[in-house]
């Protein structure tokens, strides 16, 4: 990589909050918590991108609601941070658009860092050093996604089956992607070395704009007139609402990386996770000798495997095992492990009856 060359990093930082309802919601979806740490997944997210390689700059995807975090959070880091604020969701595809052409405005031949803002990756200098391996790869116009060798055969990822090495080192095409398995087709996929698809990518900011263009012109076409009728200020772009509506609903892997010719994969080996449920966050935390985790004003008897995270209530758990138990100040989630994937629909039936706490979490 020249000296001059920086790559930007785009962070997407939409969702709802609802795979870690009660203390993740609308108000505050689970990029903008603290869970078990001195900073948020989304300022993690920031850090990682920090170095001589990076843009000093970030492109930073979200919600209007979440323009208050998304402030807050750089302010407390000292970073600056170029926001681009989406009317209404409509997921990673068109989010991935409008950060491209954000940056093709002052760089047209950019080089993009895609980053979810809410996934857990210990391990900066293992992660950095990725990035800079698979940029050749991405500077040759391909689109690179960043694999994780399993661990374990999880239900809650989907997976990449590899193909051929390519002539930068360590980067394979991809021969095909695959949804999320039930347990027993996670164990095949495992056993025959697929990968975990971390949903992050780098690649040239043209690439993704000729390949959308070709693939899913329509998402394009709205993204760049609801760029072209934005409001704008110092502080943020916010995309227009109409023509952004327009835009389908998809992700950049349904509309792009399983129809392009670009598409290649990284193995990676580094811990990761998307921390997409609390079985996820669980895992995160510190644990006794009968494997229970506390965060907050918990107390654990008799129990094992019980995650108790209490904030603002004291809470208690007597001769349980298996189970996590969230309390807020307006509501209380029990979920039996291995079940919390259900959390998602539950926030459903729970807004219909309108009953979905929405309590602020703890500063």
């Amino acid at each position: 990589m020249s000296a001059n060359t920086k790559i930007i990093p785009v962070v997407l930082a939409g969702g709802e909050g609802h795979r870690l309802w009660p203390l993740s919601n609308e108000a505050t979806p689970k990029q903008f918590l603290k869970l078990g740490s001195t900073s948020t997944l989304f300022q993690q997210a920031l850090n990682r991108c920090t170095g001589a390689m990076f843009d000093a700059r970030p492109i930073v995807i979200a919600a209007q609601n979440c323009r208050g975090h998304v402030l807050q959070a750089a302010e407390e880091l000292n970073q600056d941070v170029d926001i681009i604020l989406e009317p209404l969701s409509r997921n990673s595809c068109a989010a991935m658009v409008a950060g491209a052409l954000r940056a093709m405005e002052t760089n047209p031949s950019a080089i993009l860092l895609v980053l979810a803002a809410d996934h857990n990756i210990p391990d900066v200098q293992l992660f950095q050093a990725s990035v800079l391996q698979a940029l050749p790869a991405a500077q040759a116009g391909k689109i690179v996604a960043f694999g994780i060798v399993p661990s374990h055969p999880a239900t809650g990822y989907g997976y990449i089956q590899t193909g051929n090495d390519l002539p930068d080192a360590g980067v394979k095409l991809v021969n095909r992607f695959a949804e999320k398995p039930n347990l027993e087709m996670a164990q095949t996929y495992v056993d025959q070395g697929y990968l975990w698809n971390s949903g992050n990518f780098l690649l040239a900011a043209q690439v993704l704009i000729d390949e959308v263009e070709r693939l899913a012109p329509e998402v394009l076409n709205a993204v760049r007139q609801s760029l072209d009728e934005a409001e704008r200020d110092a502080d943020f772009i916010r995309l227009g609402h109409e023509p952004f509506s327009k835009s389908p609903s998809l992700s950049f892997d349904c509309a792009v990386m399983e129809k392009t010719t670009c598409a290649s994969v990284l193995p990676v080996d580094y811990a990761w996770s998307d921390v997409g449920n609390w079985d996820v966050v669980s895992r995160m935390f510190p644990t006794d000798q009968n494997g229970n985790a506390i965060v907050g004003r918990g107390i654990v008897n008799s129990s094992n495997n019980v995650l108790v995270h209490a904030h603002e209530v004291p809470t208690a758990v007597i001769g349980c095992k298996d189970i996590i138990v969230i309390t807020t100040r307006d509501a209380v989630l029990v979920v039996q492990k291995n079940a919390s994937e259900d959390v998602k629909a539950l926030v459903a039936q729970l807004k219909s009856a309108n009953l979905n706490g929405s309590s602020s979490p703890p500063k």
